[in-house]
């Protein structure tokens, strides 16, 4: 007579187990899809500072010689373009893009150069690679460095 309500135990021990099982694959799942969207956002977030690096450059190479701070803003960040007293056309330019609960902060060291310095030089970054090289042309070029 005991051996019959041992099977009925078990069951409920085995269903016991497996739902277990269940809950924790249901808990790790949700915390994946939670570091995954973390990681959306803060890669967005950095995606975000680094345009506004991007856009104070624009900005530098049409007004060069900047003599108060500057405060640009676009989609998801905001710039700040601050001049440094290491001499004209020295800048310190910090951005902060957002997305979600997600924050970055980029910041760039820029020194303005002449072309013809720029050409006495021709060690500069490859950021500054890709400008178009003309022969005549005065317009100050941005050197830039990273700082994190």
């Amino acid at each position: 007579m005991r051996d019959q309500g041992i099977a009925l135990v078990s069951a409920l021990v085995a269903m016991v187990a497996v739902l277990m099982m269940a809950l924790g694959m249901s808990y790790l799942a949700e915390a994946h899809l939670t570091t995954g969207r973390h990681l959306v956002q803060q890669a967005t977030a950095r995606q975000r500072a680094e345009a506004g690096i991007d856009h104070a450059l624009v900005y530098l190479r049409e007004n060069p010689w900047l003599e108060e701070v500057i405060t640009l803003a676009g989609e998801g960040y905001s710039s700040r373009i601050i001049p440094q007293g290491s001499g004209p056309g020295s800048y310190r330019v910090e951005s902060t893009g957002t997305f979600g609960q997600a924050r970055h902060v980029a910041v760039a060291i820029v020194q303005m150069e002449n072309p013809s310095a720029a050409t006495q030089n021709p060690g500069l970054n490859a950021l500054n690679s890709d400008l178009p090289q003309t022969e005549g042309n005065s317009e100050p070029r941005p050197k830039v460095s990273f700082r994190r």
